[in-house]
């Protein structure tokens, strides 16, 4: 077998799945769908340009409040010594 014959064999072995002819029905019925699936998203326009003004002032506020933790450091509570503490002081 040439070198260009079992290039093409190799590919034509990847692009046919093993298995009965059911399940590599399957495979190419999901491929088809993958690929009309991609064409609709890629028509589908990306997001809006304009963000609605309350959802930017939300998300200002939470920039703000994670610098502040920044700040703060690491306050995370220590573990419980026992589980009678953790329900005293959990």
């Amino acid at each position: 077998m040439s070198e260009a014959e079992r290039t093409r064999h190799e590919l034509w072995h990847h692009a046919r799945p093993v298995g009965s002819k059911e399940a590599r029905r399957a495979v190419r019925l999901e491929r088809i769908r993958n690929t009309d699936f991609a064409k609709i998203c890629a028509r589908t326009p990306a997001a809006q340009t304009t963000k609605d003004p309350e959802y930017i002032a939300i998300e200002a506020e939470i920039a703000a409040v994670k610098e502040k933790l920044a700040l703060l450091g690491d306050f995370s509570p220590p573990e419980a010594r026992d589980e009678l503490e953790w329900k005293v002081f959990g």
